[in-house]
């Protein structure tokens, strides 16, 4: 048991230094009516991508600081209203990345539609897909 706790705070010390260096580095940017952060396999940071769970904390996270440090992006853009788009280099294959959607905190509506966005896009551009996840915010592209 012991163990298991040691574990979990060191997995939660690691998710507040990924969200504190990416967001001090200001890698979340706006790409038009979404936010967007990119993070390259050869990145410190991606090393901690493991699993999808810490990758969709991350991006919860990382959401909720831009929202509290940086409420708004231009005139009309509200960071609360914004949905973020989290992608990174898989860290086990070449050439494929991997894809979290969060939604807007806050909105009309709370239902994460990142599934169907991801599974649209595929369609329209040609690429190849695997959809490895029970969670369809998650996405694995090839």
């Amino acid at each position: 048991m012991e163990k298991w706790m040691s574990d979990i705070q060191t997995q939660l010390r690691l998710l507040i230094q990924q969200v504190r260096a990416l967001h001090d580095a200001e890698e979340v940017v706006g790409f038009g009516p979404f936010l967007y952060v990119y993070i390259a396999r050869s990145s410190l940071q991606s090393l901690a991508f493991r699993n999808p769970q810490f990758a969709l904390l991350t991006a919860r996270y990382l959401l909720t600081m831009k929202a509290a440090f940086c409420p708004k992006m231009g005139r009309k853009r509200v960071v609360k209203k914004m949905p973020l788009v989290l992608c990174l280099d898989s860290i086990t294959e070449e050439n494929h990345i991997f894809l979290v959607g969060i939604p807007p905190l806050q909105g009309e509506d709370d239902r994460n539609l990142f599934g169907q966005a991801f599974a649209a896009a595929v369609r329209s551009s040609g690429a190849r897909a695997k959809l490895k996840h029970f969670d369809t915010n998650f996405h694995n592209e090839p």
